[in-house]
């Protein structure tokens, strides 16, 4: 069983933060933990459990693991450009760290259904701080991507998305948002209009998504208007260690 140490999250919640990877099954997780305790402290470790596999579900909660959060993999094979004449909206790369600042501001209003948001364990404000440093790292690396949506006219930032390119002609999802002013009028519909055409332009097809189960409005527009197809389920179960305390980042 693998345990990666998660930097970001571990700097925000200023203890360590480890995900177990269970895709092989569960060997002697007595012994993992104990390994892991010694040598990283952690406050929080989590692992994501496909939904059928009841019995690894099982041998987590027997060692104090909980539910938090479940989750969605879906997945979409782009076929055809979609039609953004009529919307006047420009869509680029954010291009310095103000308009940096401007995304991290409308990701800060944005994530309200993430699982570190609910959990009473963790302070609430760290999922912000870790939504602004994730951001940050999309911006900076050479696989990722980070862009905004622009109104011409007035120049205000309204929406942002990120992604990361994977092998060949595979993208994956990760950010996305649009400012709360604007939320409700189908401005996230359009954002996924610019999105999707820009990774046609660079040959991207194969689009792959996590979601959580409750955020129902990403489940409609992503399944029922996209129609995304739904590959896999999976809970999210976590243990916290100590009640970690969330930093400044």
């Amino acid at each position: 069983m693998n345990v990666d140490r998660l930097p970001i999250d571990s700097d925000v919640l200023g203890a360590s933060v480890l995900q177990l990877d269970v895709s092989d099954g569960i060997h002697d997780l007595s012994a993992v933990e104990a390994d892991y305790l010694q040598n990283h402290r952690p406050g929080y470790v989590f692992c994501r459990v496909p939904v059928e596999d009841l019995a690894t579900s099982s041998q987590l909660e027997s060692h104090g693991f909980r539910f938090v959060e479940f989750q969605l993999r879906s997945e979409l094979r782009l076929k055809k450009r979609y039609p953004v004449a009529a919307f006047p909206y420009r869509y680029e790369p954010v291009a310095n760290d103000d308009e940096l600042q401007t995304v991290q501001a409308i990701a800060a209003e944005t994530f309200v259904d993430d699982r570190w948001t609910v959990d009473p364990h963790v302070n609430a404000a760290s999922s912000q701080a870790r939504y602004r440093r994730y951001l940050e790292a999309s911006w900076q690396r050479e696989d990722e991507y980070l862009h905004k949506l622009t109104n011409p006219q007035t120049g205000e930032i309204v929406g942002f998305n990120s992604a990361r390119r994977l092998d060949g002609s595979r993208v994956q999802l990760l950010l996305a948002g649009i400012a709360a002013r604007y939320k409700g009028g189908g401005l996230g519909t359009i954002l996924n209009y610019f999105v999707f055409n820009d990774f046609l332009e660079q040959g991207l097809r194969r689009i792959r998504t996590h979601h959580s189960g409750r955020n129902y409005a990403i489940l409609n527009l992503e399944l029922g208007h996209f129609q995304f197809r739904v590959v896999q389920t999976f809970v999210v179960l976590r243990k916290c260690y100590e009640r970690p305390r969330g930093g400044t980042a």
